[in-house]
């Protein structure tokens, strides 16, 4: 659809492109081509083929922007040096072209001269071949009638070539939009002696569409071998059309243009690396021959091929065995016989009775088919039932031995249980079949007493909280109060940070006493709620942060627990207490608390005052000097204004303001800083300048 869209587009553009031409120059302009020179009727002739060939899009590319693909400034000049054979020096965009063309022949003729105006009727003043530039914006080329031809922008499609038919193209001749104000325009009168050299040729033009039919082989000709090396043209760039897999080998199709945009069709020899009969990418060098010189690169990929019509064999019918079930069956392509791993891979999907197996093609094949086949079940027996051992250790709870049943799955192909099976004794196990899987069979295994061991043993780590906290000990297998007690070996209640010593005795089945460690941690400082932390004014002296307090809170509405400097945490200012600037106050646990907590305050300076003499259109601010070697910072805004424009004073408290003007009234303050502590700003005062 979008195809036929851009041909539709393209045939409307090519309509109006040739009614305007028979109108303008056919019929009311018949001489209006010869009235402009051949040079400029061959540029214009050069733009219009470009823009209406599919491969030349819109790019800034600086690598691209020369061809296959232009901007606004890179079209219109390779019109002229393609097209009518002139050359510039100088250009790099279109706020240098005025220089560039004049430097070339072209005159300068001002909008005003020409009666352009804000409106998107072309005065009649303009002629063909005219270049219509906005020198901060836009540049484009004027066919007559109303039509420019022009690089307008990428549509969204960075990709090389015109993805929309509008990138590069013949479009109605507009002024006033989206910003662009034409200054004037650029026309050629052959004033200069640079103009370029009147003999290029302009028969040999890019702009054609469609594939190089070269292939792989030397694009060479008898009339490149004979050039003389100096007047060899470099090749400028190449395209290469993407294929699909055929199973042969497949030349490139190429698309060359030389240093001056012109197609190349000859005078080349092409080189290939990588498979050209296998799906992948495939890098092309294209060298200069005869008339050419210069190398260029691309590369262009192999598609794989559309396998779907493909056709899996008939599939016998299978047993269930629990794992996925894929059928090695043929799969054929048009008669022809793939080859498994190479060209596709098999796959499957088991619902119970039916099974779907899929060809997945790969590599040079892409797509898959699928087929369904029939499953039968599968009948349990005796020899399929293996237990893993057929004796286990008592553990206090309900054992069931791992058993192995052929391929099948616990729960999805067979469910087991067991009897008899939590004390010392003869267990039984029962397996029986389910879904794909039909039958039973009983099989006996031994549960032997177990010697209470000091492994089974875990006892949690608590963390100090204020309060007596009894141990949370574990047994593996053992049950608290059935299997056994837990005795202390001491007198301590259990409080304070610190590891003890507890028993755990045997009792009912189990007998023996075992020792176990209990460890109350510290807790983290971080877990502390702090508060009374200070800020201070400098004076000079060490101030300390008497009002703050460490509490630790409890749980159950139990009394916070307050924490003592030196007894549960101790108190440390790497910058010094009394100094001004940003302080860090270090707090580290001791005794029943851990790790460090950092606490930011500020020591700022006082607030200095502010003067000020009123100078000739300008004034002389002075930051009052306050004690402990701050800097300091001026602060200025005119009166009326929202913001203020802050200065720092690196060595002195003194600033000249100049060029403010005379009479005019501004608001001032300053403040003191030292190490990321600042003062507060002096109160605003109001200053006149002379």
């Amino acid at each position: 659809m979008k195809i036929r869209e851009r041909m539709i587009r393209h045939l409307l553009v090519t309509v109006v492109l040739t009614l305007a031409l028979l109108l303008g120059f056919g019929i009311a302009q018949t001489s209006h081509a010869d009235s402009i020179p051949s040079r400029v009727e061959s540029a214009v002739q050069w733009a219009i083929a470009t823009a209406n060939d599919e491969s030349h899009g819109y790019t800034l590319n600086p690598s691209l922007r020369w061809g296959p693909d232009y901007d606004c400034g890179t079209f219109v000049v390779s019109a002229f040096t393609n097209g009518g054979g002139f050359s510039f020096s100088g250009f790099v965009g279109t706020k240098s072209m005025l220089q560039s063309f004049t430097n070339a022949g072209f005159t300068w003729v001002p909008a005003s001269q020409l009666g352009i105006t804000l409106n998107n009727v072309a005065p009649a003043s303009l002629q063909r071949g005219d270049i219509l530039l906005d020198m901060d914006r836009h540049t484009e080329l004027y066919l007559g009638n109303g039509m420019t031809a022009a690089a307008h922008s990428d549509r969204g499609h960075p990709e090389t070539g015109d993805q929309t038919g509008t990138e590069v193209s013949v479009a109605p001749y507009y002024n006033g939009v989206s910003g662009i104000s034409w200054d004037g325009v650029l026309r050629y009168t052959g004033t200069s002696a640079n103009s370029g050299n009147s003999s290029s040729s302009s028969s040999s033009r890019s702009g054609n569409s469609g594939n190089s039919s070269n292939g792989s082989n030397s694009g060479s000709s008898s009339s490149g071998s004979s050039a003389n090396a100096s007047s060899k043209i470099s090749l400028k760039s190449v395209k290469a059309y993407n294929k699909t897999y055929t199973g042969k080998s497949q030349s490139p199709s190429l698309v060359i243009y030389d240093a001056n945009g012109r197609r190349v069709y000859s005078g080349y020899s092409v080189k290939t690396s990588g498979s050209t009969t296998n799906a992948g990418t495939v890098k092309v060098t294209v060298k200069g021959l005869g008339a050419h010189t210069g190398t260029v690169k691309t590369s262009y990929r192999i598609y794989p091929k559309n396998a779907s019509s493909a056709v899996i064999a008939a599939i016998s019918a299978k047993t269930y065995t629990g794992k996925t079930i894929v059928p090695n069956a043929a799969v054929r392509l048009n008669g022809v016989k793939l080859k498994k791993n190479r060209d596709y891979t098999l796959s499957a999907v088991n619902n119970n009775t039916r099974g779907t197996l899929t060809a997945t093609f790969c590599n040079n094949y892409t797509g898959k088919v699928s087929r369904s086949f029939t499953i039968n079940k599968a009948t349990l027996t005796s020899s399929n039932v293996k237990l893993e051992s057929s004796k286990v250790q008592y553990n206090g709870s309900a054992q069931e031995p791992e058993v192995k049943v052929s391929s099948f799955q616990k729960g999805t192909d067979y469910t087991v249980t067991c009897s008899n099976n939590v004390n010392a004794g003869k267990a039984t196990m029962k397996v029986r079949g389910c879904r794909m899987v039909k039958g039973s069979v009983t099989k006996t295994f031994s549960i032997v007493p177990k010697t209470l061991e000091s492994d089974d043993v875990q006892v949690a780590d608590a963390v100090y909280s204020g309060s007596e906290q009894e141990p949370d000990v574990t047994a593996a297998g053992l049950t608290k109060g059935k299997d056994y007690q837990v005795f202390r070996s001491d007198s301590d209640q259990y409080v304070n940070a610190g590891t003890y010593t507890i028993i755990l005795r045997g009792i009912n089945n189990y007998t023996g006493d075992l020792n176990a460690s209990y460890v109350i941690q510290p807790r983290s400082l971080k877990e502390v709620k702090t508060s009374g932390l200070q800020d201070f004014t400098y004076n000079g002296k060490n101030q300390k942060q008497n009002l703050l307090t460490l509490t630790l809170e409890r749980e159950n509405g139990e009394t916070p627990v307050s924490l003592a400097q030196g007894t549960d945490y101790t108190e440390s200012c790497a910058s010094g207490f009394k100094s001004i600037g940003k302080k860090k106050l270090l707090l580290t646990g001791t005794g029943n608390y851990k790790d460090t907590i950092s606490l930011t305050y500020y020591v700022k300076p006082k607030t200095p005052s502010v003067k000020f003499s009123s100078l000739f259109s300008g004034l002389k601010i002075t930051a009052g000097k306050v004690s402990g070697s701050p800097k300091y910072q001026i602060s200025v805004r005119k009166s009326g204004s929202k913001s203020w424009k802050t200065y720092s004073l690196s060595t002195s408290r003194v600033r000249r303001f100049s060029s403010l003007g005379r009479g005019k009234t501004y608001q001032i303050r300053v403040r003191a800083y030292k190490d990321g502590a600042y003062s507060s700003w002096s109160t605003p005062v109001y200053a006149v300048t002379k």
